[in-house]
């Protein structure tokens, strides 16, 4: 799956820099990204378990790294292996400071992205 950012910016906190996938604040992982897809049992289906990062730590829970991409990268890609989906399932896409519901008095922004996936 593919995501591609259209226009908007999101930030995590006021002194923050803008992002287009997670957070720029040095309290999350290199990269700070912060997307999540998930069904709609909120389930994480993306990224892997095998990208997020294990921590203790409220802020680091939700976010993880790609190598050669960071927050505010033009295009966030998955390249975990295939999903198995139903005909129609719906998928949601997160903000991990919203879907933790941690933290999320000082988000602001909105952002657009397009979606691109494979069906097989």
């Amino acid at each position: 799956m593919k995501l591609v950012h259209r226009s908007g910016y999101l930030s995590c906190c006021p002194s923050c820099s803008n992002s287009f996938w997670g957070c720029g604040s040095s309290l999350y992982s290199k990269g700070g990204l912060m997307t999540l897809i998930t069904d709609t049992n909120r389930n994480i289906l993306l990224p892997s378990k095998d990208y997020l990062i294990i921590s203790h730590s409220v802020y680091a829970k939700h976010s993880y790294q790609f190598p050669g991409t960071h927050h505010k990268s033009p295009e966030l890609v998955f390249r975990d292996p295939l999903l198995t989906l139903s005909r129609n399932q719906e998928l949601w896409i997160w903000y991990g400071q919203d879907y933790a519901g941690y933290s999320e008095s000082n988000n602001v922004g909105k952002t657009c992205t397009d979606v691109y996936a494979l069906y097989v």
